[in-house]
């Protein structure tokens, strides 16, 4: 997923540790399909709950 934003042949190493920090928050927010239309962190809470 972080390379739909940052293309490859673009280093990580570039970006800033908050800047990686602040591009994974957003991508763990996003909603999924997938996941029954639940954000990463939202999965983990229903799993670890249970």
């Amino acid at each position: 997923m972080i390379r739909r934003i940052i293309l490859e042949g673009v280093s990580l190493d570039t970006f800033a540790e908050d800047q990686i920090k602040i591009l994974e928050y957003r991508l763990n927010s996003t909603y999924r399909k997938c996941l029954g239309f639940l954000t990463h962190y939202e999965k983990m809470m229903e799993i670890l709950s249970s």
